[in-house]
């Protein structure tokens, strides 16, 4: 590879990352809200009391009742610290993907607030986090198109058009379906390692290709083939039956019939 398409090759995969990274700023941005304005004091302790019963179920090994009270603590109040339990919480529960954009959000929305300590914690545990990540990258999928739906683990996960298609998943096992209208559906399931990058090449078979083969030729005649001649079967049965009287008679004389003696019928 030449220095040109080598800078190229790089600048396209710096510009993908960033884009990525766009992307999932929005989404947690959008998942983990605070009220837009100042919280009333009716809003206020309600928010303490979730975030005291969210301590109480981390105590009690509750980690998904935890995680619901710290987002509506967090929804109600927007104090960093009931975001910060929220990231640690997903981390917890092995939800590397959304941990680490917790802990992102927590970094870039209230980092100037945080006490550096708890800063510092948010960054390590948030780079922690993205290096478990794992990456589907889907090989050969079609051009991006309305009917095109990818869905990983019975959720459809977002086409950006780009080819091939990376999908960040958790590390596991996971199930993928590619379907497309004129297509048969495509089927993968595996498992990942942390920050393992699986490719898959998704081979879409068209139905119009499968619907035209030609079923098997039938061999002409094969109702009166030989397996169906009742000639066959009258010449099976004298010979079979000439071999068991010869076979009795050597019997009878106490000689044993050897395979290469020619007494075995093979049909």
């Amino acid at each position: 590879m030449t220095a040109r398409p080598r800078l190229r090759t790089l600048l396209s995969l710096t510009l993908v990352a960033a884009l990525l990274s766009a992307g999932l700023g929005n989404a947690a941005d959008a998942r983990w809200t605070p009220p837009a304005a100042e919280p009333s004091k009716a809003a206020l302790d309600e928010a303490h009391a979730r975030y005291i019963a969210g301590n109480r179920a981390v105590e009690q090994g509750r980690w998904a009742d935890a995680l619901v009270d710290f987002e509506k603590a967090y929804a109600l109040s927007g104090v960093p610290s009931a975001l910060f339990n929220v990231a640690t919480t997903l981390r917890a529960l092995g939800r590397h993907r959304d941990a680490r954009d917790a802990f992102a959000l927590l970094l870039r929305r209230h980092g100037a607030k945080l006490d550096a300590a708890v800063r510092k914690d948010a960054e390590t545990m948030r780079a922690e986090e993205a290096a478990r990540v794992a990456v589907l990258v889907l090989d050969e999928l079609p051009d991006k198109a309305p009917q095109l739906r990818v869905v990983v683990d019975g959720a459809e996960a977002p086409d950006d058009g780009a080819r091939p298609l990376a999908i960040e998943v958790d590390p596991g096992r996971h199930a993928l379906r590619v379907e497309e209208p004129r297509s048969q559906t495509f089927t993968w399931e595996g498992t990942c390692a942390d920050a393992e990058r699986r490719s898959i090449t998704v081979r879409l078979a068209s139905r119009a290709t499968l619907a035209a083969l030609p079923d098997a030729p039938k061999a002409e005649g094969a109702s009166s083939g030989i397996w169906t001649s009742p000639i066959f079967w009258t010449v099976v049965g004298v010979v079979v039956v000439g071999g068991a009287v010869t076979g009795g008679y050597y019997w009878h004389r106490g000689r044993q019939v050897e395979p290469q003696a020619g007494f075995v019928v093979k049909l």
